[in-house]
C-alpha cells in the first residue's frame, strides 16, 4: 500500500508531530507499506530520500523551524507529477496548507483522506501569538471545517477526541495514541551514567527533567517557581530542560530571579535517539503544560521508568494513573506540584511501585500495537 503523509511542520524538525509521524512511518514500512512524505522545502537539508515531496515555504521562524506554505509551489518536481502520483490512502497531519493539498490530492485521485488532529490551535495561539480572541475562534472554526471535508480523523489522546466533537465535527474520530519504539526508550545505565559526567551530575543528586520545546504554551515558567519551592526543602536537585526553543532567554532570566539558575541545566538541542539516556539519568519527570493533545514524552519518560508529575489534565489521562505511575496536580500551584514531586523523593517503595507500573503503562504505546490499530483504520476507510 502506497501512504501519503502531509505535513506543514519542519521534516526533519523538533516537533512531536514529526516524532509521532516518524513512529508510524517506521511501523507500517516493517509492515511492506510504501510511506511518502510531502512537507516544507528547507533550504538547510541537501539530500532528501525519493519519497519525500518538498514544496516551497517561507520559514518565519527559526527555533524551533515553522513555515509558511506554498503547496501548489512543489521543488523538483512539477505539480502535475506530484497530483497524478498514485496512492492508495492520504493522511493529512495538518488542516493547513499542505492538509488543503492532501485533501485535493485525494480527492483527485477517489482515495480516502485521513486526519490526525495533532495540535490544539486555539491554546497555542493563546499563548504565542498577540490576538487572543478571534484567531483562537477562527483556528476552531477552521479544523472543524476541515475536518468535516474528510473521511475520518484521529485524536491522540480522549482530550483530543472531546475537542474535535465538540467543536461540532460530524465525521467519525478515532482515538489513536501516538506510539514510541519502546525497544529505544529504555533504561540506558551506560547513557545515564555519561549524562550525569558530561554536566557533573553526583550519583546522590536527584534529578528532574522536562523535554520539549522552550515556549510559552508549554507552561515552564510555572515549573521553574515549582522547581523554586522543592528547593525550599531539598538541596541536592538539577532539574533538566532538555531541548530549544524561543523562550530560553526569558526562562534563563526567570531562574536567575528565583535564584534557582545552579540548580538548572539548559541542554539544548539533544537528537531523538540520545534522549533515553537523559530520562535514564533522570529520576521523576516533570510536566507542566496544559496545552497538549497527549504528551508523547511523558510516555517515552514512563518507558524508561520514570514516574511522572504533572498538572492535571485529560489529555494524560491515558498515561499516568494517580497514584500508579504518578500523580496528577488538579490546583495549578507550585507548592502543591512541589509537594508531590517531594513525597517521590522521600518515600523510596511508592518510588519503586510508580517505576514498574510506568514501564507496564508504556508498553501499550509500543509501535507495533498501535500502527496495528492504524492499519484497521486504513482499511476500513478503504471498504
Amino acid at each position: 500500500m502506497r501512504i501519503g503523509f502531509f505535513t506543514d511542520y519542519a521534516y526533519p524538525g523538533g516537533f512531536g508531530v514529526e516524532f509521532a509521524m516518524n513512529s508510524f512511518r517506521d511501523g507500517l514500512e516493517k509492515l511492506g507499506h510504501e510511506i511518502y512524505i510531502y512537507a516544507p522545502h528547507d533550504k538547510e537539508i541537501k539530500d532528501d530520500p525519493e519519497n519525500i515531496f518538498r514544496f516551497r515555504a517561507w520559514k518565519f521562524q527559526k527555533n524551533p523551524k515553522m513555515f509558511f506554505n506554498f503547496p501548489f509551489l512543489p521543488v523538483g518536481k512539477s505539480l502535475k507529477e506530484i497530483m497524478d502520483f498514485k496512492l492508495d490512502i492520504v493522511h493529512s497531519q495538518s488542516p493547513f496548507a499542505l492538509g488543503l493539498l492532501a485533501k485535493r490530492i485525494a480527492r483527485r485521485q477517489g482515495i480516502p483522506l485521513l486526519y490526525t488532529h495533532h495540535t490544539d490551535f486555539p491554546t497555542w495561539i493563546k499563548a504565542n501569538l498577540w490576538e487572543k480572541k478571534f484567531l483562537p475562534w477562527l483556528s476552531k472554526w477552521w479544523v472543524k471545517k476541515y475536518v468535516n471535508k474528510n473521511d475520518a480523523a484521529t485524536a491522540p489522546s480522549l482530550k483530543m477526541k472531546t475537542v474535535l466533537l465538540q467543536s461540532g465535527v460530524k465525521k467519525p474520530v478515532y482515538a489513536l495514541s501516538n506510539s514510541i519504539d519502546t525497544k529505544l526508550f529504555k533504561q540506558d545505565k551506560s547513557g545515564a551514567e555519561f549524562v550525569r559526567k558530561k554536566y557533573g551530575i553526583s550519583e546522590e543528586t536527584k534529578v528532574l527533567i522536562f523535554v520539549g520545546r522552550l515556549a510559552r504554551e508549554k507552561n515552564l515558567i510555572f515549573l521553574l517557581k515549582a522547581f523554586a519551592e522543592i528547593l525550599k526543602s531539598q538541596k541536592n536537585v538539577i532539574l533538566l530542560l532538555v531541548g530549544d526553543g524561543y523562550q530560553r532567554d526569558e526562562l534563563e532570566k526567570t531562574s536567575k530571579a528565583l535564584g534557582v539558575e545552579r540548580n538548572v541545566i539548559f541542554t539544548g538541542f539533544v537528537p531523538h535517539d540520545q534522549v533515553p539516556a537523559y530520562y535514564s539519568a533522570s529520576d521523576v519527570y516533570v510536566m507542566p503544560s496544559l496545552s497538549e493533545t497527549m504528551g508523547l514524552v511523558v510516555v517515552e519518560a514512563a518507558s524508561c521508568g520514570l514516574p511522572v508529575v504533572a498538572l492535571d489534565d485529560l489529555a494524560f489521562h491515558d498515561t499516568v494513573f494517580e497514584g500508579e505511575n504518578g500523580f496528577l496536580v488538579g490546583a495549578p500551584e507550585p507548592a502543591a506540584f512541589a509537594q508531590k514531586v517531594l513525597t517521590l523523593f522521600h518515600d523510596a517503595e511508592l518510588y519503586q511501585k510508580f517505576s514498574l507500573k510506568a514501564v507496564e503503562v508504556a508498553e501499550k504505546f509500543s509501535n507495533e500495537e498501535l500502527t496495528k490499530k492504524l492499519m484497521e483504520i486504513y482499511q476500513s476507510l478503504m471498504r
